[in-house]
């Protein structure tokens, strides 16, 4: 998605399309349910569930409603970021 993303913005700069953007967002760690039946699971059947656990207890997981929050600042105001590839940390 990064490199179509990058591409099609490369491709309507070279058509003198001024006024578009097209983002790609990588959200991170997100913390659903499905985060929950990763840290429920033993460290023999998921070998890197002690960095997901490390995830949590450091905060550094980011809540659903913070990611659509972020995303609707994105829609709203699409010219404030201008990398086309983006982390929501950078929103």
């Amino acid at each position: 998605m990064d490199l179509f993303s990058e591409t099609v913005k490369s491709e309507m700069k070279q058509r003198g399309v001024e006024k578009f953007n097209i983002h790609s967002i990588a959200p991170g760690v997100v913390d659903t349910k499905m985060q929950n039946q990763i840290r429920a699971a033993s460290p023999e059947k998921f070998l890197a569930s002690a960095r997901f656990h490390q995830l949590k207890s450091d905060g550094e997981l980011i809540s659903p409603d913070q990611v659509a929050m972020k995303i609707l600042q994105l829609i709203n105001y699409p010219c404030s970021i201008p990398n086309c590839v983006i982390s929501l940390s950078d929103i």
